[in-house]
């Protein structure tokens, strides 16, 4: 906005004539006006061309003084408008806000810049949110590809375009992983209650027909929910097709008891949790070994002969996997501290230990039930039982479980009622 300027030099007064009718301006004629700046005592002049020329004198030095200031105020009031149209927050300007001037034209300006940004805001979808939610939870960028099932490349190029489009950075790499900026929080916990409203709002339109639909998530253990989740999940999408699953496998599943999973399938003890828990299935723990590892091993008469033994250990659920803990009808309980020649934290891998003969273990039933049916695995000390692990799932309190998850869950009683591993 150009500076004006005020002319000081008189102008010879001249009669006007008397009209009878004033024609009206029209909205053109009215902008090639002279803009009028009011003094305080009541004497006005017209706001001049870059010539100088056009206005009345004859103030006292009070008057011009305060023409003056007024011409100032218009002055900031533009400089005012030319930082919003800049893309300056209204909020962080570097000169105070106009005491008078130009209003409508600043506001006008303040209005455009919260609608831009406004606009910026809701430029993310709620796909860019979902995928915010799983990188906000991952230790990395390379674990939140592996849950999404991509590239680390793809993910680091979809979180840049967000935050390019959003102009805040979301996510700072430090040398222990993955840290939130203030936006990221903010974006985290937003999205969220966004993405949780959006989908309470589809199920509430479900609701109002038969069909089941929606997205539903499932974490399990790896070898459990490879055997046995996974078949259940085609199942219940070929009955339902317009549900989507994520199915989530890890070494610790009872980790994954966030808000956004759905349900959580879990095998062995239970830390404390908020959640509702239903027994899907009996699974007793069985201690085993392969027949060629007992036939040139020493005897194993009682639980204190195992010290003496080669132990494999499924590390699981953050257990003490060097504590075998047994239980007889007779003798009671007791517990033997066993040095593991061997551990992982993949069942199948002890498993395959030992069948190949590299020591014993103790296992899931679902797991070894079929090599003991087979001879390639044999009880030991049957008489001592461990601790069941039982199969259950951890879920939501039923006030607001959606149409899918109950359907699910309904699916998971019909195939484990009757657990496959005892049939």
């Amino acid at each position: 906005m150009g500076s004006v300027e005020v002319s000081a030099r008189r102008q010879p007064a001249e009669k006007q004539p008397r009209a009878s009718h004033v024609p009206a301006l029209s909205p053109v004629q009215q902008r090639s006006q002279p803009k009028k700046v009011h003094g305080r005592h009541g004497r006005s002049c017209a706001v001049a061309d870059l010539t100088g020329r056009g206005c009345d004198a004859g103030r006292s030095r009070a008057e011009t003084e305060a023409a003056d200031r007024d011409v100032a105020e218009d002055q900031q009031a533009g400089l005012f408008r030319d930082d919003l149209a800049a893309g300056a927050a209204p909020d962080r300007l570097s000169r105070p806000l106009p005491s008078r001037g130009d209003y409508e034209v600043v506001n006008i300006a303040i209005n455009r810049y919260y609608i831009v940004n406004l606009t910026s805001i809701l430029m993310i979808s709620t796909d860019d949110l979902t995928f915010f939610q799983v990188v906000s939870s991952a230790t990395s960028l390379a674990e939140a590809a592996r849950r999404l099932n991509v590239t680390p490349p793809a993910v680091t190029q979809r979180l840049r375009a967000i935050e390019d489009r959003i102009g805040v950075r979301l996510i700072e790499r430090t040398s222990r992983g993955l840290s939130l900026t203030d936006e990221g929080e903010l974006v985290a916990s937003e999205g969220a209650s966004i993405i949780a409203a959006i989908e309470d709002l589809s199920e509430r339109l479900a609701s109002r027909t038969s069909k089941v639909r929606g997205h539903l998530r499932v974490a399990a253990p790896y070898g459990f929910g490879r055997r046995y989740i996974a078949p259940i999940v085609q199942e219940f999408v070929r009955k339902h097709p317009a549900v989507s699953v994520t199915l989530e496998l890890s070494d610790g599943p009872i980790r994954q008891m966030c808000e956004s999973w759905d349900v959580v399938v879990h095998i062995g003890s239970l830390p404390e949790s908020d959640r509702l828990v239903t027994t899907l299935a009996p699974n007793e723990r069985v201690l085993c070994a392969s027949p060629n590892y007992l036939q040139h091993s020493l005897p194993i008469l009682q639980p204190e002969d195992l010290v003496q033994h080669r132990c494999l250990a499924l590390r699981e659920n953050n257990e003490d996997v060097t504590l075998w803990r047994f239980t007889h009808s007779r003798h009671g309980r007791t517990t033997v501290r066993v040095r593991p020649c061997m551990s992982s934290n993949d069942g199948e891998i002890v498993r395959d230990w030992a069948l190949a003969g590299l020591g014993v273990m103790v296992r899931s039933e679902w797991d070894v039930a079929d090599d003991l049916a087979a001879g390639r695995l044999q009880s030991v000390l049957p008489a001592w039982s461990s601790p069941s692990a039982d199969v259950v799932a951890l879920l939501h309190a039923r006030q607001g479980r959606s149409r899918r998850t109950n359907g699910f869950l309904q699916t998971l009683r019909e195939r484990l009622n009757s657990p496959p591993w005892r049939r």
